[in-house]
């Protein structure tokens, strides 16, 4: 049997197993871009508590403590080397703390090794160099597990105490320490039954409250998500099984086992070794302490089981169950100290031993790694290069949008390190007949176009293409247009002009912009990127003397579903103040408002202006999520006020019918189902008239006017009538009040009606078709009026 080891052997070895450990995880810890995973952390964090929680529960499977934690980091620093120094010191510490424990609890030559293990191990090396939770995990499990063991041993309710505390933090970081917390509760009870002991009071009082905390603190962040434990699509339990047997092993050595999704090294027959040591290491246990043993297993195998049974193998990768790993270095350690001590017949040799495995796999790793752990982790997270040169594609005098949002936010995360502004966004409408514009694509066209030929024909503009490489960046294209623009607009009379926020429209049309940015994917529209701003688009429009309207009707695409955020309208004549004509405070569940402009005398220019403030914007996945207000698009309806058809009076602010449509040179608008809704405000009691001219489609419709609550008047059992051709017209007077009054159109039957296909004319269009309005005039009577009286 090989003798104790003297203090200075140990000490001498255990400082250079800690420098070599030093070494892979602090040098050139700066140098590294943050990747795709890293730097949703600060993108996120920066913004506080609030949005961190919000971001969690409805954005991200993930607890919000580590972005909390990040966020008081940002408050110190916002480098890379202080991002990362806590996880680099944690996975640090979680060396030296795995060595003494392991030489506590079993020998000092196993702590050397199991420390040089731990070290050296590829996939411990980079979480320690990450902006993620992952190293401060394992020094959290490695001080648990042991402290459990400890207390099962005999150890004091202290080493119990510690080892719940450090579950609870762990748990706090990351959903998958619910597997940690499961695993050490099997141990324990396990050891219950084994030794036939019941729970003591401190015990349930323990565990009572600390599962009362761990449930309140992440629970409703677990449960919010719980489509994300179940995919669509699931692989076998034996796939499962397997795949989280191959992730565990990614986990040992100084080069990761099987190929995964980042470029590692792969070194299969040096995983195999471990992988033999683990095992001989295993049977030594179980022939010295069979509980022990037996309590690696559970917690080796309790997280690989349960994942199996549920068949989760979606977002399941290496450093998600990296806790399990410094069980099994530790077993490969006493593997290890069984080989060397055949070969060394004196302490002191097999320190040095140890020491020389640690330089070894430090080489090893460094050697192998060196590009993933200081350059790039992956060519298309080289963020931080690509912010060094955003002169090469990001020209400040053009107009810049970009295929991904995502990229460029974190480019942005970057270029705002090494400029002022925000160089990526900012812009502002030139002048002159031109606008330069560039469409940056990272090898997409974001939601515009599926190819670059559908992309250019959308654009229908001249265009010049560039090629950028900037390596390790893989290459990408700018897009390069003139815009020529039509701003003013001469103003069409009776033609409904309908207004795109699609860029090529918009930098087109409008005179002005400020503060606006343009949202790639899934809407189409524009958005203000800055709480403490407010975004504007403003149009010009020019009309001939003498055919100046006297009314103009908008209809305008919102998006609002931020409380607090706020969208206006305003317009101006000549050069006269602006006036509010539409307001949208969120969350507005509407996404189509209606607008009146009715000008006091004749103008010859008129500006349309929209205002975008978005204080309050929602999380999103690389930050605040703007685009929760949305402008995308607006038609403008040009008439006057003596032949106008459709809500007449400037008495309406705010109805839900659709926009106006031209059949044969008739005009018409639909009512949807199940009713339409007109808001107007008077400044005392009055009486008003409803003039209406409709044709109906669907047999047996009948048609309800309410006003402020009250009927008055009704239309029943209609027969279906000849498209534009028949109609049904009349004129309705009744009492209105002083302030606001809602006069409701209700139907009784509707295109695509749930439980009434017999009302579904027209199958083909989503929407619900009700009535269609040839005439809608809501207008306010003389003095001394009658009193509601139906005519017909």
């Amino acid at each position: 049997m090989m003798g104790k080891l003297s203090g200075k052997s140990h000490g001498v070895a255990l400082v250079g197993i800690m420098a070599s450990a030093f070494f892979l995880r602090f040098f050139k810890l700066e140098s590294c871009s943050l990747w795709w995973d890293e730097i949703l952390v600060p993108l996120n964090g920066q913004y506080g508590i609030r949005l961190a929680i919000e971001r969690a529960l409805h954005c991200d499977f993930h607890p919000p403590f580590f972005y909390i934690l990040n966020y008081f980091v940002l408050m110190v620093g916002s480098s890379d080397l202080a991002l990362r120094l806590i996880p680099a010191v944690c996975g640090l510490l979680s060396v030296y703390v795995f060595s003494r424990y392991s030489a506590r609890y079993f020998n000092e030559r196993v702590g050397l090794l199991a420390a040089a293990f731990l070290g050296c191990s590829l996939l411990h090396v980079f979480v320690s160099r990450s902006d993620r939770p992952y190293a401060i995990i394992v020094l959290l499990a490695i001080v648990s597990f042991f402290r459990l063991i400890s207390y099962l041993k005999g150890g004091q309710f202290s080493d119990l105490v510690v080892a719940i505390v450090c579950d609870f933090f762990a748990a706090l970081l990351h959903f998958s320490c619910v597997l940690l917390v499961l695993s050490h509760a099997l141990i324990f009870f396990g050891w219950k039954i084994h030794e036939r002991k019941r729970l003591t009071q401190k015990e349930i009082v323990l565990f009572s409250l600390f599962g009362a905390a761990a449930l309140a603190a992440i629970g409703p962040f677990l449960f919010s998500h719980t489509d994300g434990l179940a995919p669509v699509e699931k692989a076998s339990m034996l796939a499962t099984f397997i795949e989280g047997l191959k992730n565990v092993a990614n986990g040992l050595g100084p080069a990761t086992m099987f190929p995964k999704e980042l470029p590692f090294a792969n070194n299969l027959f040096l995983n195999l070794g471990i992988l033999l040591l683990v095992c001989l290491g295993g049977v030594r246990l179980y022939a010295t302490d069979r509980l022990v043993c037996g309590s690696i297993i559970v917690y080796v195998l309790t997280p690989l089981v349960v994942l199996a049974l549920a068949r989760y193998s979606a977002y399941f990768n290496p450093w998600h169950v990296l806790f399990i790993s410094p069980a099994l270095l530790l077993l490969a350690a006493m593997g290890a100290e069984k080989v060397l001590a055949a070969i060394f017949k004196n302490g002191p040799l097999l320190a040095a031993a140890a020491g020389v495995l640690s330089v070894a796999g430090a080489v090893l790793v460094w050697n192998g790694n060196a590009a993933v752990l200081s350059e790039t982790v992956r060519p298309g997270d080289a963020y931080k290069t690509l912010a060094r040169n955003t002169a090469r594609f990001a020209a400040p005098d053009r107009i810049k949008i970009f295929s991904d949002p995502n990229v460029s936010a974190c480019i942005g995360w970057y270029a705002r390190h090494y400029q002022a502004g925000d160089v990526l966004h900012d812009f502002a409408l030139p002048a002159g007949n031109t606008v330069p514009f560039d469409f940056i694509s990272f090898g997409d066209f974001g939601h515009y176009a599926k190819s670059e030929e559908e992309f250019l024909k959308m654009m229908d503009a001249p265009v010049t293409v560039q090629t950028v490489s900037i390596a390790p960046y893989p290459q990408f294209s700018i897009y390069s247009f003139a815009l020529h623009r039509r701003s003013p607009i001469v103003l069409d009379r009776q033609e409904v002009m309908t207004f795109s926020t699609l860029p090529q429209a918009l930098l087109r049309d409008a005179a002005a912009v400020k503060e606006i940015a343009f949202y790639p994917f899934f809407q189409k529209g524009v958005f203000s990127y800055d709480v403490a701003k407010t975004g504007a688009v403003t149009y010009e429009f020019v009309s001939d003397p003498g055919q100046e309207p006297s009314l103009l009707l908008g209809t305008v695409g919102i998006v609002n579903t931020g409380k607090g955020n706020r969208l206006r309208c305003l317009y101006s004549t000549d050069d006269g103040p602006f006036r509010v004509c539409l307001d949208s405070i969120g969350p507005d569940a509407r996404t189509n408002l209606k607008f009146l402009i009715k000008p006091d005398v004749p103008f010859a220019r008129l500006r349309l202006r929209f205002e975008l403030s978005c204080p309050f914007p929602t999380a999103g996945m690389t930050g605040l999520f703007f685009p929760a207000l949305q402008l995308t698009g607006f038609t403008l309806f040009a008439t006057d006020a003596a032949t106008e058809q459709f809500l007449s009076d400037s008495l309406i602010v705010r109805s839900d019918l659709e926009a106006r449509e031209h059949d044969g040179g008739q005009t018409y608008i639909w009512g949807l189902g199940p009713h339409s809704t007109f808001a107007f405000a008077l400044d005392a009691d009055a009486a008003v008239a409803v003039d209406y001219d409709l044709n109906n489609p669907i047999p047996g419709q009948s048609v309800f006017f309410v006003l402020n609550g009250e009927p008055i008047h009704a239309i029943t059992d209609l027969p279906a009538q000849k498209w534009l051709g028949q109609s049904t017209a009349g004129t309705i007077h009744a009492r209105g009040r002083r302030g606001p009054n809602t006069l409701e159109i209700r139907y009784l039957q509707w295109n695509n009606q749930a439980g009434n296909a017999a009302a579904t004319f027209a199958p083909g269009d989503g929407r619900t078709l009700a009535m269609v309005f040839k005439k809608l005039l809501i207008t306010r009577q003389p003095a001394g009026a009658a009193r509601p009286v139906l005519s017909e």
